[in-house]
């Protein structure tokens, strides 16, 4: 099929590259995929549905015989290692193991030279599937467990029945998110083969609520919108606005705010690409019924349970905000099987450190991942503090309820710096080289490193005058209360 996907995008010109019609080609044939194995009448056909429709992809459209042959070998030592090793060790050997075999993707991904995402490969779908063979080996060592050792979470996604391979394979080679995402976990994905749909939610249903249709269409409709315009944007602004421009000789004759504004741009406009990707990924999911999470408040169904990302991140108050509002299935993984799983062990403040350090090894080994961890690790550690010290200030001292202008200026400048600070390091993960970054950041003379230093040369130099006057504000609002208080008292009795 490569010479069909050749001529089109010869037809369309050098706008798109072959490797992305093949990409879009293979997510949009997920749709009446979809709706066909919604309708297969049994767990067993829908098993196998899965598996023949990604071997398709992988090896027909995508030509990937190589990514294909690593994600089932890398797939079956788990199976077999988690089968047979019941020692408490296994998720951390087949952690390791598996990670092992994701570095050397990535490692033979750099030797090959391919950078960026102009040549597709197989790695964001061995990344994919990374995430569901370290959780597969939690999960199962979670089913040998007793249960009042286990939190919530971790009981309602224990394997206590070993699955057959045809099961463990349909999930693994589950189509919709398998090559970008979103990814599910194991026993969400029984679940929604083996159950009706709305025994699949989360938290209990109501008689009423289990009586209400479920249909996907309304937010379908809303996430197609929605890539329709950030597919806009990208066709007709993210050319005029992205890194590799930030490296080209006129990017460098302009003004200092017209170099700052135009990586904002740029930053925006990059994440345009994995909104598309990832919300046209998530359709399929929808229409699956794996995206089913339950009811809201309203008692409207929900379609959220593998959302890859929430379009608010762009307007994110702070860094932890927004690095949970962004690939929020890698973030749930991170969460639920790196850090919870290491901070027992090691304390959170070093769980922090390991699951960044994850999440780096797991996107590559490029130097601009690691700029891109290291200082937003650094920068949401100053967020930490600044909202210790200076947050409080800005609420009323007895209530907790907003100042009116002081919580307003400090949500501001908040998402101002948040935002600002992430569009300029964004640069390292699609620039990917260490010299490419240092001239990008050089461009912006540096400048989420001045917000680190002045930011936290402030809170040195006033974090002790900001206490005393916190405490003065509580003792204060304290002795109005008590003074209230006794003024009650003596009126009552006088009355």
């Amino acid at each position: 099929m490569d010479a069909f996907f050749v001529r089109l995008a010869n037809l369309a010109g050098d706008q798109v590259q072959p490797d992305h019609l093949k990409l879009v080609f293979s997510l949009l044939s997920a749709y009446p995929a979809a709706y066909l194995h919604r309708s297969l009448p049994n767990a067993y056909l829908k098993h196998w549905f899965s598996i023949c429709f990604t071997c398709f992809l992988m090896v027909k459209v995508l030509a990937s015989w190589q990514g294909f042959c690593h994600i089932v070998g890398t797939s079956l030592f788990t199976y077999a290692f988690m089968r047979f090793y019941h020692g408490p060790h296994g998720p951390w050997i087949n952690f390791a193991l598996v990670m092992l075999s994701l570095s050397a993707c990535h490692l033979d991904r750099q030797w090959r030279g391919v950078q960026g995402d102009a040549t597709l490969d197989y790695s964001g779908a061995m990344m994919v599937s990374i995430m569901k063979l370290s959780s597969f080996g939690f999960n199962v060592l979670d089913g040998r467990k007793p249960a009042n050792v286990l939190t919530p979470a971790q009981e309602r996604m224990k394997v206590q029945t070993y699955p057959s391979p045809l099961a463990y394979f349909g999930w693994i080679l589950f189509f919709p998110g398998f090559l970008v995402g979103p990814t599910c976990e194991f026993m969400d994905y029984m679940r929604l083969l083996t159950l009706p749909l709305h025994d699949t939610a989360t938290d209990p249903l109501t008689p009423q609520q289990k009586a209400t249709p479920l249909s996907c269409r309304r937010p379908l409709l809303v996430t197609l919108a929605r890539v329709t315009l950030f597919l806009l944007g990208l066709i007709f602004l993210h050319p005029i606005f992205n890194y590799d421009a930030v490296l080209t000789y006129p990017f460098q004759g302009y003004t200092p705010l017209h170099r700052f504004l135009f990586v904002q741009l740029a930053g925006t406009f990059t994440r345009f690409r994995f909104y598309v990707a990832w919300l046209l990924s998530e359709g399929p999911c929808m229409i699956s019924g794996i995206g089913f999470n339950g009811f809201d408040k309203a008692n409207q169904p929900r379609w959220d349970r593998v959302t890859p990302v929430a379009v608010s991140v762009e307007w994110s108050p702070n860094l932890a905000v927004c690095v949970s509002r962004w690939n929020m299935a890698g973030n749930r993984w991170l969460k639920s099987y790196v850090y919870v799983r290491v901070a027992p062990l090691v304390g959170k403040s070093k769980a922090g450190l390991i699951t960044y350090a994850i999440s780096a090894v797991w996107h590559g080994f490029l130097p601009g991942y690691y700029i891109y961890m290291f200082s937003i690790g650094i920068l949401q550690a100053l967020g930490v503090l600044m909202r210790k010290t200076v947050r409080p200030l800005c609420l009323t001292a007895d209530t907790n309820q907003p100042l009116p202008f002081w919580k307003s200026a400090y949500d501001l400048l908040s998402v101002l710096f948040t935002m600002t600070c992430v569009n300029t390091l964004s640069a390292g993960f699609m620039l990917c080289n260490w010299d490419k970054n240092i001239t990008a950041l050089q461009a912006v003379y540096f400048y989420p490193y001045h917000v680190f230093w002045v930011g936290l040369a402030f809170w040195l130099a006033t974090k002790g005058r900001l206490r005393k006057w916190q405490k003065r504000r509580l003792v204060t609002t304290a002795t109005d209360v008590d003074d209230l208080a006794v003024g009650q008292s003596k009126k009552a009795k006088a009355l």
